[in-house]
């Protein structure tokens, strides 16, 4: 049992970013080899989205400097690339998403269990959590798609019933638009308060052996009365972590800029008195779909290092406050421990 360093307790603001710091000697290494594995499909998908989108951008610009009717018949050869970097992202962003509550999993037992002074091999933790949790956060992952997804249908229909009726009662545009603007800023907040509500379920399924629906209730439980509280201590990690990922991409970035910096002063210096020629500055832009990939793929990685610790640390001072712990029960236990 690990006497040396106490993490079930109640944290303050800065208790919980101690202990976070803390807990990642415990944690580091399974986060990055987790992410290496992970989130490397994303990245490669990112990456050709990025490639396809530019190339589209590209070919678009120079049928409009060319101008020819035969061009014209040629739409759908130009916007195909489009579509299907859209439906990259699209994958992208499920691969992400896939790999992002696995990886979380992973590291919430693993955190769960240093907090609780026991230690738990690699191995015996990825396979646990494989066999045991990912179908199940699988589920609630696409129960969170539903979820928005039917926010986001709701919305449309009460937009377009609300802009009939009032364009029908009010004829003032200036009131309608006012209303909508209303209407978008509520559906956000709603958006905003379930996240900040959902934002344990993840660790409610895996260390409390929740179904996927169990685990979002058992969230909303968890989080109810503290709201503000997560809300304004998840808000200030995410700054901090933005600010990071910032200062490790900012550099890969710049230096593949350096070629499109060239070649809108070249173009603003050869077509100062007929406006900015954007072809060569988006050919120039083809080259950065390597480095977007890259830093897609650190900005996961650095969000899984601190991340799932956090909210993992975070959830069991949520429990100890409502004195509540029996969700290490499903757990794999080591074996010096089992016997």
């Amino acid at each position: 049992m690990n006497t040396k360093e106490q993490f079930i307790q109640k944290y303050s603001l800065a208790d919980i970013f101690d202990k976070t710091i803390k807990m990642l000697k415990y944690t580091w290494k399974d986060s990055i080899v987790l992410s290496l594995v992970g989130f490397i499909p994303y990245a490669a998908a990112m990456a050709t989205a990025f490639y396809f989108y530019f190339n589209a951008i590209v070919n678009i610009i120079a049928q409009q400097h060319e101008g020819t009717a035969a061009a014209a018949a040629t739409q759908w050869d130009l916007m195909a690339p489009l579509f299907l970097a859209l439906g990259l992202l699209f994958a992208a962003s499920f691969v992400y998403s896939i790999a992002a509550v696995f990886i979380s999993g992973c590291i919430s037992a693993k955190t769960y269990h240093r907090a609780h002074g026991r230690q738990v091999s690699f191995k015996e933790n990825f396979f646990f959590i494989l066999k045991n949790k990912f179908g199940k956060l699988v589920l609630q992952l696409l129960l969170f798609i539903v979820i928005y997804l039917g926010i986001i249908v709701a919305s449309a229909i009460a937009f377009v019933i609300v802009g009939v009726i009032m364009g029908l009662l009010v004829k003032s545009a200036a009131f309608v638009s006012a209303l909508i603007i209303t209407m978008m800023l509520g559906i956000f907040c709603v958006v905003i308060w379930l996240t900040i509500a959902f934002g344990f379920s993840l660790q409610a399924l895996v260390l409390d052996d929740a179904s996927p629906a169990q685990g979002i209730l058992q969230s909303f439980k968890l989080v109810r009365g503290s709201w503000w509280r997560v809300f304004g201590y998840s808000l200030l990690l995410g700054i901090v972590m933005s600010f990071a990922v910032s200062l490790a991409t900012f550099p890969i970035i710049m230096i593949f800029l350096l070629p499109v910096y060239i070649q809108t002063f070249e173009s603003i210096m050869k077509n100062s008195s007929h406006g900015l020629n954007y072809l060569p500055i988006m050919k120039a832009m083809k080259s950065i779909y390597i480095p977007l990939g890259i830093s897609s793929f650190i900005q996961a990685c650095g969000y899984m290092l601190i991340m799932p610790v956090f909210k993992t640390l975070f959830f069991i001072d949520l429990k100890f406050r409502k004195g509540d712990f029996g969700g290490d029960r499903e757990l794999p236990q080591p074996e010096s421990e089992q016997e």
